[in-house]
């Protein structure tokens, strides 16, 4: 994956008769020691604004799709390397079916949650091609907008 595509990560159970009804504490870690953990999806579900998490019913999981963040790559030095993703999978059985327990309990039910844990290789960190100066200046003159007005205008930090 390069820098500012999007990662699509689709968790279905192995077991039929599961389905996947939601994704919970969610989090990237770049490879290598002291690297910054971000979390992608809270404990309540919420996913942050460069995430999205769609359970799809008819094939009984969920896609995690988050964008590949610059901070990913920065931690592995340009290297190629990957990022750990991690997190909790809540459960649900398709077919209603609960678990009885002895000596006159209530029926409890046997849905619940899984932990989940997926190596996702990276491409090598590559300067982003950026527009010359000359064409910058250009432009920007037509437009009637200083060079250092732009320079401004484009400038804004991802998180």
């Amino acid at each position: 994956l390069a820098i500012g595509s999007a990662m699509e990560l689709c968790i279905v159970p192995a077991d039929t008769d599961v389905k996947v009804t939601g994704l919970q504490s969610v989090t990237v870690t770049p490879a290598g020691s002291d690297t910054e953990v971000t979390t992608v999806v809270e404990v309540d579900g919420t996913a942050n604004f460069v995430t999205t998490v769609a359970v799809d019913d008819a094939a009984r999981g969920a896609t995690l799709t988050t964008l590949m963040i610059p901070l990913y790559y920065d931690e592995q030095a340009g290297a190629a390397g990957s990022v750990a993703v991690a997190g909790t999978a809540l459960l649900e059985y398709i077919s209603g079916r609960r678990l009885e327990v002895p000596l006159d309990r209530l029926l409890q039910s046997a849905d619940g949650e899984t932990p989940f844990s997926v190596n996702v290789p990276l491409e090598n960190k590559e300067m982003p091609e950026v527009a010359q100066k000359e064409t910058l200046e250009s432009s920007a003159s037509v437009a009637g907008i200083g060079v250092a007005g732009l320079a401004a205008a484009g400038a804004y930090a991802l998180f």
